[in-house]
């Protein structure tokens, strides 16, 4: 892996691409923090949403999502204010995400989709962290509240210099916010493609060409990239 031509910066916003569907087959975690070691520059640390599996069932929402602040504060679960925590971020977006969620003592099994996520993405960026990896960040949530959780990242990306690494559900919902592209290359390596990254979207078909999945010629096809232009590959 030639890691001088894969550099994640501080500030990146990067949307994660499967051009060849490897989804089924690799684990989207295990694969990115592989990716995050081989950064030798950035710190070996990172915060994951992913699912809510990322929560505790046994707890409430309040106990899920104030096990970072407990930590960093040392107080009680009985003392510590969660919601002047999160105040004190300075990040209104993640406050006005915070009063979505019903009332802080329901218990884990007892919210629904849309829910559990939305605590699930909260609890991740309630993390101090160099970089946050979010899969699927837009899953059972409605454009109103994808478009807050764009705009807690993008204040967490550009005030607190953080990196975020995003494989979304509907790629169209985070293309104008991401300024890299990551994929991984027909021979495994993990490549990065930078700004103008709108400019690879908008030319998406003149990048990638279709390929049969099968020797029958169905209907199914992959997308895989090609020559992609060298100046958009990072240094």
């Amino acid at each position: 892996m030639k890691n001088s031509t894969n550099s994640l910066q501080f500030k990146d916003i990067v949307l994660f691409m499967d051009p060849e569907n490897r989804s089924s087959k690799d684990n989207f975690l295990k694969t990115i923090t592989r990716y995050i070691k081989s950064q030798t520059h950035l710190p070996n640390r990172f915060s994951y949403s992913g699912s809510d599996n990322d929560l505790s069932r046994v707890l409430t929402l309040k106990e899920n999502l104030s096990f970072e602040g407990l930590l960093s504060n040392g107080e009680s679960i009985e003392d510590f204010n969660l919601a002047k925590h999160i105040s004190d971020i300075h990040n209104p977006y993640l406050l006005k995400l915070f009063k979505c969620l019903p009332d802080k003592d329901t218990h884990i099994d007892k919210l629904d989709k849309s829910q559990l996520k939305l605590a699930s993405l909260i609890k991740a960026l309630l993390k101090e962290s160099p970089v946050y990896i979010l899969e699927k960040p837009d899953e059972n949530l409605d454009k109103k509240t994808v478009a807050m959780v764009q705009q807690a990242i993008d204040h967490l990306t550009r005030l607190k210099n953080k990196i975020f690494i995003i494989k979304a559900n509907s790629q169209s919902l985070w293309h104008n916010m991401a300024n890299k592209i990551l994929y991984k290359h027909n021979k495994g390596n993990f490549q990065l493609a930078v700004l103008p990254a709108q400019q690879l979207l908008d030319n998406f078909d003149s990048f990638i060409k279709q390929e049969d999945l099968s020797s029958d010629a169905t209907e199914e096809t992959v997308l895989n990239f090609k020559n992609i232009p060298e100046h958009l590959i990072a240094k």
